[in-house]
């Protein structure tokens, strides 16, 4: 069966792809976060970081965003985001993974709002691990 006999078939195929990849793209770094979270709370903390990679990596692009509080980003995500991939890694013994995260989120905050270490620190330890609406 050649390819081009069947275009109709190709066509519904490349169809189905785009809006898979559509779907992927749409899931917005909250809903990745209340996925994540219920990993979390079935003790499947292996899988965090790949489940947040989305959020890790919107940041940096939208970092006034987030800062501001604007255009639907919120500063409190940037932290349950944070605090959910770092406790994550502590509960499977890799603390230099969770260490190393710490400091990228300091990192984030350098030359913005000026927060210390220990004021990442303690906000982090003061943010919930609750789903959001």
């Amino acid at each position: 069966m050649k390819s081009r006999e069947y275009p109709l078939i190709n066509l519904f195929i490349i169809a189905c792809f785009s809006l898979l990849s559509s779907i992927a793209e749409g899931q917005t770094c909250k809903d990745s976060y209340n996925n994540a979270l219920g990993y979390y709370q079935k003790g499947q903390f292996e899988y965090i970081n790949d489940y947040l990679i989305n959020c890790l990596n919107e940041f940096p692009g939208f970092k006034t965003d987030y800062l501001n509080n604007r255009n639907g980003k919120d500063l409190d995500l940037v932290f349950k985001v944070y605090k959910l991939i770092i406790t994550s890694y502590k509960n499977i013994d890799r603390d230099n993974l969770a260490s190393q995260k710490l400091h990228e989120l300091v990192g984030y905050f350098h030359g913005n709002l000026n927060l210390t270490e220990e004021e990442v620190q303690k906000r982090l330890d003061n943010t919930s691990l609750d789903y959001i609406k």
